[in-house]
């Protein structure tokens, strides 16, 4: 069992404090994000990286990419078009 000090980073989660072991003997840790949302999670699920931020932020994160990806795609798409115009 390691207890996280306070402070500590894992991806955007800040271990804010620890709370004690559930039946499972795992370590709960009370953390908070980046964007202030603050949730319990297991030391396990920290330490393995399974979770690097909250739900709101990784919602944001794949509209964020998936805008960024159509605009790509806009400009691969509007560059053929210019191309088949002169010819």
């Amino acid at each position: 069992m390691e207890k996280y000090l306070p402070g500590t980073k894992f991806g955007k989660w800040t271990v804010l404090k620890f709370i004690g072991i559930d039946k499972a003997s795992r370590s709960i840790y009370e953390c908070k994000c980046d964007c202030g949302r603050i949730r319990q999670l297991g030391g396990s699920i920290l330490k393995n990286a399974k979770s690097t931020q909250c739900t709101t932020c990784g919602k944001k994160e794949q509209t964020r990419s998936y805008l960024f990806l159509k605009r790509k795609e806009s400009f691969i798409n509007e560059h053929r078009m210019r191309t088949w115009q002169r010819l």
